[in-house]
């Protein structure tokens, strides 16, 4: 998996033969094996449950969106 980034450095997760996956973005990585994954999983399960954004109104002009 690819995740495409604006500095250029994409994330890539890839799997691994033990079971578990490497995040790397360009000469960094995070090796993490069957069980570190199962808990880095869980915990990212966590923290986007947990968050909810503000609703906020969108207001639109000649089709581009104003802050």
């Amino acid at each position: 998996m690819r995740i495409k980034t604006d500095n250029g450095n994409d994330i890539i997760i890839a799997h691994r033969a033990n079971g578990g996956a490497v995040i790397e973005q360009g000469q960094s990585h995070i090796l993490l094996n069957r069980t570190e994954l199962h808990l880095f999983v869980g915990a990212l399960n966590d923290f986007t449950r947990e968050y909810q954004p503000p609703p906020r109104l969108q207001r639109f002009v000649g089709g581009v969106e104003q802050f």
